[in-house]
């Protein structure tokens, strides 16, 4: 476990209310950018809420606040998605967000929440399958925004209509629509850098953001096929077969087992005589 994995699994280890989804979002920053300064980047995110809180005032509500933290975020700073490439890695890290003002929806949610939670507002993020959102829950309801849309609020049609497209019930929007934790929101971001990263046969950063969500949750067992499956492709048997064979242990009637057998006994020949003890 790296340094930075380590520092990752402790601050995750907190009551939510005493983590930094900022700072954690550093710290996943810092598995690619080893000399990442994290207190500037932290220092950027007080500016950028000092500068908001200031532009609001005391009789405004829950709804103006967020209006006028779109304005100053979209607007005067210029932070927006990253249409013309989604999938490039630096999209996924906050610090290169807060340096070129691109980002994807996990992370500009991120930054939407440090930034409001530093300015006094409560905000959270919604783990909507295929895109992130971010709500505010209040005595009025809930105010569903779309960070990656320029902050616009989303109606309950609206809502409905992405919950269909991917799947569900107009009956489980409450937990389409439920907060996720901040153990949560960074296990996607993560998930996301390693999706990109084996996309681009990036295989050591893949294999460094696996680590970060095992680190996380050290018995996901998806993640422990994962992190088998791209030590295969970095040609690491023993450590490709360790994994999987951990997989097919817990899983072994899991809907993919039979494929992960076939890697494997595909694998056990290029194992050397030495590898064979701890591979199993």
């Amino acid at each position: 476990m790296s340094h930075h994995q380590g520092a990752l699994k402790e601050l995750m280890r907190r009551p939510s209310d005493q983590i930094d989804l900022a700072r954690a979002a550093l710290l996943v920053s810092c598995e690619a950018y080893a000399d990442l300064d994290i207190a500037h980047y932290l220092a950027m995110l007080d500016d950028l809420a000092r500068a908001a809180r200031d532009r609001m005032r005391p009789s405004d509500g829950p709804f103006s606040r967020l209006q006028i933290l779109n304005g100053f975020l979209f607007d005067e700073m210029g932070f927006r998605g990253n249409e013309e490439d989604y999938y490039d890695p630096r999209n996924s890290y906050l610090n290169e967000v807060l340096d070129r003002r691109l980002g994807i929806p996990i992370t500009l949610s991120i930054l939407y929440i440090a930034v409001a939670e530093r300015a006094g507002m409560e905000v959270s993020g919604v783990s909507m399958p295929g895109h992130f959102l971010i709500k505010h829950s209040g005595v009025n309801g809930d105010i569903v925004l779309d960070p990656y849309l320029r902050g616009i609020p989303l109606s309950s049609n609206e809502l409905r209509q992405r919950i269909q497209a991917f799947g569900g019930e107009t009956a489980d929007a409450a937990r389409f629509l439920s907060a996720a934790t901040k153990r949560q929101v960074i296990t996607r971001l993560l998930g996301n850098l390693k999706r990109v990263h084996r996309t681009a046969g990036a295989h050591d950063a893949a294999l460094g953001a696996v680590g970060m969500i095992l680190a996380i949750n050290p018995w996901d067992l998806d993640e422990i096929r994962d992190r088998g499956m791209i030590q295969r492709d970095r040609e690491a048997y023993a450590e490709a077969v360790g994994d999987l064979d951990i997989y097919l242990a817990y899983r072994p009637d899991a809907p993919d087992a039979a494929d992960v057998r076939q890697n494997v006994e595909a694998l056990r020949p290029r194992l050397r005589p030495q590898d064979e003890g701890g591979a199993r």
